[in-house]
């Protein structure tokens, strides 16, 4: 009897945290494939988010004139420090910057990060 009690208890958690509104600004999403993303690295090794499977996958978009971004990059490098790289694909993606706008903010702000480098703004 506690089994049964336990499961519809369960049910019932699920039902009701279907039904509960979402704050302003966050969607449910639907399970889909991840859209198509191809890069080179800053150092030129190629990256395809299709090959990254079996893991939760974390893609953050930044530019080094975008202030929330010159905030958020020390905390995305000690993520990345603290997450396990087996379960969690953290990517980084700059939006068409050059090479030296890259090297030298991510020198000053985060020295330990590579990003994705979408040179031509394609991507984002």
């Amino acid at each position: 009897m506690k089994t049964l009690t336990f499961i519809a208890l369960l049910f019932a958690m699920q039902l009701s945290a279907a039904e509960i509104a979402l704050p302003k600004g966050v969607m449910r999403l639907t399970e889909k494939t991840a859209p198509a993303l191809e890069l080179k690295d800053s150092e030129d090794r190629i990256y395809n988010i299709q090959q990254s499977t079996g893991r939760w996958r974390l893609v953050h978009f930044w530019a080094s004139w975008c202030g929330p971004c010159r905030r958020e990059l020390p905390s995305m490098q000690k993520l990345l420090e603290s997450v396990d790289r087996k379960v969690w694909d953290i990517v980084l993606v700059n939006t068409a910057e050059t090479d030296d706008t890259v090297f030298s903010f991510l020198g000053a702000v985060a020295p330990e990060l590579n990003t994705l480098m979408d040179r031509d703004g394609a991507a984002t």
